[in-house]
């Protein structure tokens, strides 16, 4: 038997004692141009509980970085779902996968898609207090970054919003807000 986490009606759950012989069964020699954002979800949970299927998930994974196309498709199934899930939103892991997929859309797709990460953004930065996951913290600048690399006219806007939301005395959403925009002083 194995834990993994699957997804399921569009939100990431996890399925105790799981029969490994049926997560064997999952398809990891899939066409990765046809792949879904719940079967390349599966694939990474399932190469994450058995070792025997890294090679095949890091095969997946070099094969759809030549997959434009997919990697795009895939950006907006999961940008869909983050939207639908207040929760998954401050899954670090998956913000970092949006930003990863983000490298393969079309300019003109991404730049219309500013306003639903600037969504997202706020709606992380209003919850953050609610949730007891130290990476949750790391989502804010990488969403912030998002921002900056499809839109940077719209960044100095979403920070001013950020900024102007009223916290707790020790709070350490401004402080992360602030140590973003420090560190894009450093880089210029």
């Amino acid at each position: 038997m194995c834990v993994i986490q699957v997804w399921n009606d569009g939100r990431l759950t996890s399925v105790d004692s799981y029969p490994r012989a049926l997560a064997n069964a999952l398809p990891l020699n899939m066409k990765p141009e046809h792949i879904t954002l719940e079967e390349f979800w599966y694939a990474s949970a399932q190469a994450a509980q058995n070792g025997v299927d890294k090679p095949k998930f890091r095969k997946l994974v070099k094969e759809l970085e030549s997959l434009p196309k997919t990697q795009e498709r895939l950006f907006f199934q999961l940008l869909e779902t983050l939207e639908k899930d207040p929760e998954a939103t401050c899954d670090f892991p998956l913000i970092a996968q949006l930003r990863i997929w983000r490298r393969k859309v079309e300019s003109k797709r991404l730049l219309l898609s500013v306003p639903r990460i600037e969504r997202l953004l706020i709606r992380h930065f209003d919850n953050l207090p609610q949730i007891r996951d130290s990476e949750a913290c790391l989502s804010i600048p990488m969403l912030l970054s998002l921002v900056q690399e499809a839109d940077p006219s719209r960044l100095a806007d979403i920070i001013a919003v950020l900024k102007a939301k009223k916290v707790e005395p020790g709070d350490p959403r401004h402080q992360i807000v602030s140590n973003f925009e420090d560190s894009l002083g450093e880089a210029l």
